[in-house]
């Protein structure tokens, strides 16, 4: 996302839980928004928001859903993917690991 810095007018499309680029000031689920114009070749869509909008809409800060100082991951616990999604939501970009013995 640090390629795209939103306009006024702009939209972008994430997944769910993926960083909000530069420049968006809320989230829309795409269930409420729809295509207007078939882009051609090379062009940009237009997309209609079809419910209101507030600034910071669905817009969660990293870790706002754990609260602080609690354990996310125990020592000694092998790291998965879903591991590696509570350690993002954390902002947790490093850690110690070991091989099992």
């Amino acid at each position: 996302m640090d390629d795209i810095n939103l306009q006024p007018g702009q939209i972008a499309y994430i997944t769910t839980g993926a960083p909000v680029p530069p420049g968006a000031d809320a989230v829309v689920k795409v269930e409420d928004t729809e295509v207007v114009k078939a882009a051609a070749e090379g062009q940009q869509k237009r997309v209609r928001i079809n419910k209101g909008v507030k600034a910071g809409q669905d817009i969660r800060q990293v870790g706002s859903d754990i609260q602080a100082g609690a354990v996310v991951l125990e020592a000694g616990q092998r790291v998965g993917v879903a591991e590696v999604g509570i350690l993002a939501t954390v902002g947790a970009a490093t850690l110690p690991v070991h091989r099992r013995p």
